[in-house]
C-alpha cells in the first residue's frame, strides 16, 4: 500500500513538471514549476494603464526603473491589481545600456538561483550574453504564459521611439538654490544624455522581444524525437537528420514540406504530443535557432565585451585571450582588503573567500604541507584534515600560534588531498589550485626524498583527477623543480631574500630569476602560467617607500621581465615575508601597470646576455638585467638605449615612439 502511495505521488510531480502547454495555465499558477512551451504568446496581449520611470544611482551604475500599472494578459490567473518592474542598467562611463534586469517586482514571486544569472537570487540580466548562452532561454521557458506575455510584452513595448523617449526626457533633481548637482544625478545625466542611449535602448528591448520568438533547434529536434520522428541526438545542430524528421512530420499533417519553422508551426508540433512536454536540455552559445523571420542562425559568441558590466564566468581560455600588456597577480587576498581588485590578472584565495573577478584566472590556495589547529579565519576547513596533523613544527604564523606539518608521507594523504581539491575547483569561476611551499626541503621535519616522493604522488593523482584543462600551479621560490614540473600548468616564483630586505636584487640574482622564468617556460605544461613575485627594498612599511626610484626602477625591470621573457607573465613587486607577517605581499599597484601596447607578435630578441625585447602591436618592451646600458635596434629600423638593471616600455604613436623615464 505504501509502495503504491509513492508511486502515485511520483506521478503527480511529472505531471506537475512537465504541463502541456495547452492546460498549463490551469495547472501552473506560479512561474519555475516545470517547463512549458507556448508558441502563441504575442506582445499584443500585454495590457497596461501607465508607466512610470525612476532612474537611481548609488554606486558607478545606474539603474532606470520601468513599472507597468495596472498589468493584465489572457493567462491572468487573479484578479489582483498587479504591476510589473523592469530594469535598464547602464554604465556612465562608458555611456552604455548593456542589461536588462528582471528583478523584485517583475514576477509574483522570486527567481530561484538556478534560474537567475549570476546565480543570484532574483536577478537575471538579460543581454547579449545570456541570449547567447542560454540563461534566459532557460528562464523563459520555466515561465508561466502569463509571465512570458509580461517579459515580452515589457521588451516590446520599448522597441517604439515614442516609449522610449519617456526615458530620454526624465530630468535629474539638483540641490535647492544650487546649480550643483547630486554625483548621483551625474551618472544618470551621463546615460540619459548620451547621444545614442535612445538606439541603446532600442537594441537590448529588440534582442529581448526577438529572443522570446526564437525558436531552438534543441528544442525542435527534442520535439521531433518525442512524436516519433528520429532525428538523433538533441544537439543542437540543424542537418539532414533534422530536416528529414521536420518534412516528415509536415507530410504526417498534410502540410507542404516547406512550412518554415517558427513559433507557430512548432507549437503545432507540441500540441501533438498529447498532453507530455518532453524535458527540454540546457542551451548554450554552440545551439542554432531560427530567428523572427525563419532563418537558421547561430550566436556571435560575443562572450567577453559585456563583463566589465556583469559578472561573466569566462572559460580559461577566454580569460587568457583577455590578457592585457601588462598582467599583475595577487599572492592570497587576507590582509590586503584596501586594494581594488580591478587589475588583477590572477589571484588565489583560501577556500573560505569567494570573492571572485571576471578576467582574472582564479585559483584555490590548497594547504598540502602544514596546517593552523587554531582554524583562523584565513584557513579553511578540511573536512578529516585531523587524521593529517602532525606535532611537527612547520613554523610560526602569527599571534594566532604556530602551524603543525601535515604527515603528507601516509600512503592515503595524496588521495585525500586531491579529493579536497577536486571538490573545491568544481566551485564555479574557479581555474585551478596553487600549491604553496613546493620544494623538497620543508621545516616539517621529513626528509628530501619523503618530500618528493609525496609531491610526485599528490601531483600525479590531481593531474589524473582533474585532467589537463585545470591549472596546477605550485610555488617553487627559486628553485629548479624537476620531480614533478611535467604535471604543473603554472609556477609560482616566489624570489626571497635571505636576511637582509634593505637591499635590491644583485646582478647574480637577477641572472637567477632569469634563468627561472626560461626553465619553466621551457618546462610547463600549457597554458605555462609564470607569476614573478618580486621583493621590495624595504626601509619601512609605507606606499612612499613601495614607490622610491629605487624600487619604481626595479619593479619596472622585473615587470618588463615579465612580459618578455615567458609565455604567460604575470606580476608582483611587493613586501616580504621577513618585513612584516601582516604585509606579507602587499605592494603598489604601480602606475605604469596600465601601460597598453596590444598582445605580443613574436617571440622575444635577445639582443645581449641579459638584454631582450620583445615587439607588441603597438610598440616594444624591453629589459636589461646587465651592469652597462645597451643600444639595440628593431626590425622597424628604430635605434634605442637601455641603461642597466631597467625596463623600457615604448609605445608606437605615428612614426615615433613614446617611452616611459625611468623614474
Amino acid at each position: 500500500m505504501i509502495q503504491t502511495i509513492r508511486v502515485m505521488f511520483a506521478v503527480i510531480l511529472i505531471a506537475l513538471n512537465f504541463t502541456h502547454p495547452a492546460n498549463a495555465d490551469a495547472q501552473q499558477k506560479f512561474s519555475f514549476q516545470g517547463v512549458s512551451y507556448n508558441g502563441d504568446i504575442k506582445a499584443e496581449q500585454f495590457n497596461f494603464s501607465d508607466v512610470k520611470i525612476k532612474a537611481r544611482s548609488n554606486t558607478d551604475r545606474v539603474n532606470i526603473k520601468v513599472i507597468f500599472q495596472d498589468v493584465s494578459t489572457p493567462y491572468k490567473v487573479s484578479d489582483k491589481e498587479e504591476t510589473v518592474a523592469i530594469t535598464f542598467e547602464g554604465d556612465p562611463k562608458s555611456e552604455t545600456v548593456y542589461a536588462l534586469r528582471l528583478e523584485y517586482g517583475t514576477f509574483l514571486q522570486e527567481i530561484p538561483k538556478e534560474f537567475s544569472y549570476e546565480n543570484k537570487a532574483n536577478r537575471h540580466l538579460i543581454s547579449t550574453r545570456s541570449i547567447d548562452d542560454g540563461s534566459f532561454n532557460t528562464l523563459y521557458e520555466q515561465l508561466t504564459d502569463d509571465d512570458k506575455v509580461k517579459v515580452k510584452g515589457a521588451c516590446h513595448h520599448f522597441m517604439d521611439d515614442k516609449s522610449i523617449e519617456k526615458i530620454t526626457s526624465l530630468k535629474s533633481p539638483v540641490i535647492k538654490d544650487s546649480k550643483l548637482k547630486f554625483p548621483s544625478s551625474e551618472r544618470i545625466d551621463k546615460i540619459i544624455l548620451s547621444p545614442n542611449i535612445s538606439e541603446q535602448i532600442k537594441a537590448l528591448a529588440t534582442l529581448c522581444f526577438q529572443a522570446t520568438n526564437r525558436v531552438y533547434v534543441k528544442d525542435v529536434q527534442t520535439f521531433l524525437n518525442a512524436s516519433g520522428y528520429n532525428v538523433g541526438i538533441n544537439d543542437g545542430q540543424w542537418g539532414k537528420k533534422s530536416q528529414s524528421g521536420w518534412e516528415a512530420f509536415l507530410t504526417n499533417q498534410g502540410k507542404p514540406i516547406d512550412t518554415v519553422i517558427n513559433t507557430k508551426s512548432v507549437q503545432e508540433l507540441v500540441a501533438r504530443l498529447n498532453g507530455s512536454l518532453p524535458k527540454l536540455r540546457k542551451m548554450n552559445f554552440r545551439d542554432g535557432f531560427f530567428d523572427t523571420e525563419s532563418e537558421l542562425k547561430k550566436h556571435t559568441h560575443d562572450r567577453r565585451s559585456l563583463c566589465k558590466y556583469i559578472d561573466c564566468e569566462l572559460t580559461l581560455k577566454e580569460k587568457l585571450e583577455a590578457r592585457q600588456t601588462i598582467n599583475p597577480f595577487m599572492a592570497w587576498r587576507w590582509g590586503h582588503w584596501t586594494l581594488p581588485m580591478e587589475p588583477y590578472q590572477l589571484y588565489w584565495n583560501p577556500g573560505n573567500m569567494p570573492e571572485r573577478t571576471n578576467y582574472a584566472i582564479n585559483l584555490e590556495s590548497i594547504n598540502y604541507a602544514f596546517w593552523l589547529p587554531s582554524d583562523t579565519w584565513a584557513y579553511p576547513i578540511y573536512p578529516g584534515i585531523d587524521k593529517y596533523i602532525t606535532n611537527r613544527r612547520f613554523s610560526d604564523y602569527d599571534d594566532s600560534g604556530a602551524m603543525y606539518a601535515l604527515n603528507l608521507v601516509d600512503p592515503t594523504f595524496p588521495s585525500y588531498i586531491t579529493d579536497i581539491m577536486r571538490r573545491r575547483v568544481s566551485r564555479p569561476n574557479i581555474d585551478g589550485v596553487l600549491f604553496d611551499w613546493w620544494v623538497d626541503w620543508q621545516p616539517g621535519g621529513f626528509s628530501r626524498q619523503e618530500v618528493r616522493k609525496a609531491r610526485i604522488a599528490i601531483a600525479r593523482e590531481v593531474r589524473k583527477q582533474v585532467g589537463d584543462d585545470v591549472i596546477i600551479m605550485a610555488n617553487v621560490l627559486w628553485e629548479h623543480d624537476q620531480a614533478t614540473v611535467k604535471y604543473l600548468s603554472g609556477a609560482y616564483l616566489e624570489f626571497y631574500k635571505d636576511g637582509n630586505e634593505e637591499r635590491l636584487y644583485n646582478t647574480s640574482e637577477l641572472k637567477k630569476i632569469e634563468r627561472s622564468i626560461d626553465y619553466y617556460n621551457q618546462k610547463l605544461a600549457q597554458p605555462k602560467l609564470i607569476a614573478i613575485d618580486g621583493h621590495r627594498q624595504t626601509k619601512n612599511l609605507t606606499h612612499e617607500d613601495r614607490n622610491t626610484p629605487e624600487n619604481r626602477q626595479m619593479a619596472k625591470l622585473l615587470t618588463a621581465m615579465s612580459v618578455v621573457a615567458p609565455d604567460n607573465g604575470y606580476i608582483l613587486y611587493g613586501d616580504g615575508a621577513n618585513d612584516d607577517p601582516k604585509s606579507d605581499h602587499y605592494h603598489l599597484i604601480y602606475d605604469f601597470y596600465s601601460f597598453d601596447i596590444g598582445k605580443p607578435t613574436e617571440p622575444f630578441i635577445e639582443v645581449a646576455s641579459g638584454v631582450r625585447y620583445k615587439e607588441h602591436q603597438k610598440g616594444i618592451i624591453a629589459y636589461n638585467i646587465s651592469r652597462k646600458s645597451r643600444k639595440f635596434k628593431r626590425k622597424n629600423g628604430q635605434e634605442h638605449t637601455i641603461e642597466a638593471k631597467s625596463g623600457l616600455f615604448c609605445k608606437d604613436v605615428g612614426a615615433k615612439t613614446e617611452c616611459l623615464s625611468n623614474n
